[in-house]
């Protein structure tokens, strides 16, 4: 009666990839919310779930996490540095460590990155603008990774497409033992028929 009254929700699987969408600056925060809600509606699931901390170690520690359980990156990189983590003493920010914790993961056939600068990105101090050089410069990749400078639907459309390429099923391979066999179940009658399937 307990259960009929208070019933558990279903904890069906959702039937999406599993993307991390990474904090952004200011700037940024209502493209984001559009790409997270969109990817939202296809059923993926987009991480982070909930705040990231605030203390540098944790934070690289949960980020990895969530970088390790999914199958694309996506980095939105805007006009200001962002904010630093406390006791980093790099005074890398958050949009700068996500990324480079990112890279960390290689060149992952089962992992991507996409970086988005927004066209025409002017950043607003100097530390950005090396960190925007820096991308443009460093930036390579084998597994399908991309630094963009697209509209925002464009990179909607790619982001969507590489989700596709990924789920896309693989079509098993033989080992190379031997012939392929077929089972052939056929009444008595048709024996002669099937005589030529015989090899």
């Amino acid at each position: 009666i307990k259960f009929l009254e208070a019933p558990e929700p279903a904890t069906g699987k959702p039937s999406g990839s599993t993307i991390y969408l990474a904090e952004t600056t200011s700037d940024l925060a209502e493209q984001r919310d559009k790409v997270r809600r969109e990817l939202t509606q296809f059923g993926h699931i987009v991480l982070p779930n909930k705040a990231l901390p605030l203390e540098v170690g944790a934070f690289q520690t949960a980020v990895r996490d969530y970088l390790q359980s999914s199958q694309l990156s996506v980095h939105l990189i805007g006009e200001y540095y962002g904010v630093v983590p406390e006791r980093e003493r790099a005074e890398r920010s958050i949009v700068r460590l996500q990324q480079e914790l990112a890279v960390e993961r290689g060149d992952d056939a089962h992992f991507s990155r996409l970086i988005w600068l927004p066209p025409g990105l002017q950043p607003k101090d100097e530390k950005q603008q090396k960190f925007v050089v820096d991308l443009q410069n460093s930036f390579s990749s084998h597994n399908g990774s991309e630094l963009l400078q697209v509209k925002l639907e464009d990179l909607k459309t790619i982001i969507q497409s590489k989700l596709t390429d990924k789920a896309k099923p693989v079509v098993a391979q033989t080992n190379g033992c031997g012939p392929t066999r077929v089972y052939v179940v056929c009444d008595s009658r048709d024996f002669a028929a099937v005589e030529p399937l015989q090899g």
